[in-house]
């Protein structure tokens, strides 16, 4: 996982999470911009903010990881596919992509969703079932934006 120049790498004994920074990444600079180290050694309070912020982002995968797994042990996912026809024609079809069931998480016995709220899943399941009304308003987006490039052109 990366963010600008900046990676989650781990050590060489695969416990302890590291940044990794790309040198050769263009928004790297020694003329201009934040340090990332202290003058006389040691991290830079900037560094140690983008260490933060990708330890948040790692613990988060591994995190929804587990959630997903306990999603699909339950039965609640179900392979989707999704094709789009866009204003100008061009056709694209989204597959290889899973969604949440409604229906299967309606029929969840009262066991599984206290052990869905135990861990703090069911939140995200319900917010993964709303996240799909959002790929309409996304189509819509496209469309707008390839009707103006064809009104440009015409």
């Amino acid at each position: 996982v990366a963010r600008g120049p900046f990676a989650i790498g781990l050590h060489e004994n695969g416990n302890q999470v590291m940044v990794h920074v790309d040198a050769s990444h263009p928004k790297l600079s020694t003329e201009q911009g934040k340090p990332l180290f202290l003058p006389k050694g040691g991290n830079s309070d900037y560094l140690n903010r983008i260490s933060s912020i990708l330890a948040v982002i790692h613990n988060g995968v591994q995190v929804t990881s587990d959630m997903v797994s306990m999603w699909h042990s339950m039965g609640l996912l179900e392979p989707m596919t999704v094709d789009i026809e866009l204003v100008d024609g061009s056709k694209h079809t989204l597959g290889g992509h899973f969604a949440v069931s409604e229906e299967k998480v309606a029929a969840l016995s009262a066991t599984d969703l206290h052990t869905l709220h135990q861990h703090n899943y069911l939140q995200g399941l319900y917010l993964a079932m709303i996240s799909l009304n959002n790929l309409q308003t996304l189509i819509d987006l496209k469309n707008i934006r390839k009707h103006e490039e064809l009104q440009a052109y015409a």
